[in-house]
């Protein structure tokens, strides 16, 4: 009889609702761009989603989204610039 291999303890993925799922998304999506991983596969697939892309310029923006998501679910509002209309010289 053979002993039984261990294997290394998987990180917990947690489900969508769930407070930090996006983070953690995210998280995994900037470290497979650091790696190069991004380019193995065209898309990440979560419950109920799946979401792909064809290019690198399509993978930053899923990012950008994904980060989007996680200030979202943490409280953190981005900055979004703002026009005020002046009154344009009428009285």
């Amino acid at each position: 009889m053979s002993p039984r291999r261990k294997q290394a303890p998987q990180p917990q993925r947690l489900l969508p609702g769930h407070k930090g799922f996006w983070r953690q998304l995210y998280h995994e999506m900037t470290a497979a761009l650091a790696d190069g991983a991004f380019m193995r596969f065209n898309g990440y697939t979560v419950p109920n989603r799946t979401f792909n892309y064809r290019s690198l310029d399509e993978f930053r923006k899923l990012i950008d989204w994904v980060r989007t998501q996680a200030d979202l679910e943490e409280g953190i509002a981005r900055h979004r610039g703002r026009i005020l209309a002046g009154q344009g010289g009428r009285r």
